[in-house]
């Protein structure tokens, strides 16, 4: 906008006699939007509105206004334009057709342009800043060029720069976004149970029911069930010396019987020595039921206590 002006301005044949001025406002948001419109709605060289009877009187800041680009932000600035009089030339702007250094101006009906571009490639060393032409776009035919090899990169040997501000996270781990551009964001592990889907790389997606995965996985994997087999060497050693815990039990509480009313054993507690064996013989016991593939229970959910 600030090139056209400038040409508009320079030239003869347009708007003779004439200078256009310009004041470029932020509408990146709809505070930001509400802001630069009431700005444009206020007296010259103050900042605020003074509302009139006759309107036809009244002189805002600027003229015309062009922009904002989003259809409910365009809504909102017109809404507050129309009762000052003050046009949107974005709605207009689709009827000028006007000649631009031998080349024809003109829009559709979707506001585009249809004229064609150079993409140029600034130079900003020396005492005046030059600009090379790196390629073309027309609109029809619809066409883009673009001569790689006049392209000059500030890397070492010319390479072309990556193109986002972080580079790809490892296998499993998600992107968190930092700042506004999705291209800005920090590597996160997707935690136990949960795993990494290549269709969406900033969320990590639990598994299934039956499933599971480690910290940092790309997949989910079944559920296996390990139990302690009876034909296993590690289940005959367990058997062998819970076995002998027992028997060991087993003759404490009959040597303790044997001599109930002795003092050595009225001072290790009496009768109550038995409930101490007993307790420790049933934790032993329940060993036995812990080998073999579990069952499953005969109780069906929907019967269970809540």
């Amino acid at each position: 906008m600030r090139l056209g002006v400038e040409e508009i301005n320079n030239s003869t044949a347009l708007l003779p006699n004439i200078t256009l001025g310009y004041q470029l406002y932020d509408v990146c948001s709809d505070s930001a939007n509400v802001y630069a419109t009431l700005r444009v709605l206020s007296l010259p060289g103050q900042h605020h509105i003074e509302l009139q009877g006759d309107l036809l009187h009244y002189s805002p800041t600027v003229l015309a206004v062009i922009g904002p680009d989003s259809t409910n932000r365009a809504a909102t600035t017109a809404a507050l334009l129309s009762p000052f009089l003050v046009p949107m030339l974005l709605e207009q702007i689709h009827k000028v057709h006007f000649l631009l250094h031998k080349d024809t101006v003109a829009f559709n009906d979707n506001r585009d342009p249809l004229s064609s571009y150079n993409i140029i490639a600034w130079d900003w060393n020396g005492p005046k800043w030059t600009f090379t032409v790196l390629g073309s776009s027309t609109w029809s035919p619809v066409q883009l060029n673009i001569n790689e090899t006049k392209i000059q990169w500030h890397g070492k040997d010319n390479q072309v720069p990556k193109s986002v501000c972080s580079s790809d996270c490892l296998e499993g781990h998600q992107r968190v976004v930092t700042g506004f551009h999705h291209c800005c964001f920090e590597c996160v592990p997707c935690g136990a149970g949960t795993f990494l889907n290549k269709s969406d790389l900033y969320r990590c997606q639990p598994c299934g029911k039956e499933e599971w995965a480690p910290e940092g996985s790309q997949t989910c994997f079944p559920r296996t069930v390990v139990f302690l087999a009876l034909r296993e060497h590690t289940s005959w050693v367990l058997l062998a010396a819970n076995t002998l815990l027992l028997l060991l039990l087993l003759g404490t509480a009959g040597l303790f019987a044997w001599h109930l009313d002795t003092p050595v054993v009225r001072s290790a507690g009496g009768r109550l020595c038995f409930l101490m064996l007993g307790s420790l013989a049933a934790g032993s016991g329940s060993l036995y039921g812990f080998f073999g593939e579990p069952s499953l229970p005969l109780v069906s959910p929907s019967s269970c206590p809540a």
